[in-house]
């Protein structure tokens, strides 16, 4: 190649193990898996379990979920933008969260639970939710000692 030449694709080299770049046997043998164009809306409904109902029961997410037990959903194809599975639940039934009640609370106490339904899935605040906790006994309630005295924080 002479000077000032710009390099182009080399169609006839070969990877370390004999195999032509980008295909299979050079990338460890994965092949690319390709998605039908599927709406967020139906690729996220694919997950959930709406077998047992429309009743007062619980909708599990079957895909993947965090160490805490919930839903984790790729809004994207292209490595951005998870979200947690009730919350888009909740937007894909309900709307957007609103301004005064932002956090997606669960009344069934099942952090996979996706069903937007009063007892289940609902929009809520904060303060909401850690009364939910320790009225359940979800959380601790914090104590302090005051005078010798156990006093709690609730």
């Amino acid at each position: 190649m002479q000077t000032g030449e710009a390099a182009g694709p080399d169609t006839g080299s070969k990877a370390r193990d004999g195999a032509s770049p980008g295909s299979p046997a050079s990338t460890g043998g994965s092949i690319p898996r390709s998605r039908p164009n599927l709406s967020i809306a139906e690729r996220f409904w694919s997950h959930v379990d709406m077998s047992a109902g429309d009743g007062d029961v619980c909708w599990p997410w079957t895909g993947a979920l965090n160490k805490y037990g919930y839903g984790h959903f790729r809004i994207d194809n292209n490595g951005g933008g998870v979200v947690r599975s009730h919350r888009l639940a909740l937007t894909l039934v309900v709307g957007p969260a609103p301004d005064d009640a932002p956090y997606g609370l669960h009344g069934c106490d099942n952090p996979a639970c996706c069903h937007v339904h009063p007892k289940h899935v609902y929009w809520g605040t904060q303060s909401q939710n850690v009364k939910d906790e320790y009225r359940r006994y979800r959380r601790e309630p914090k104590r302090i000692e005051l005078h010798g005295e156990q006093q709690d924080l609730t």
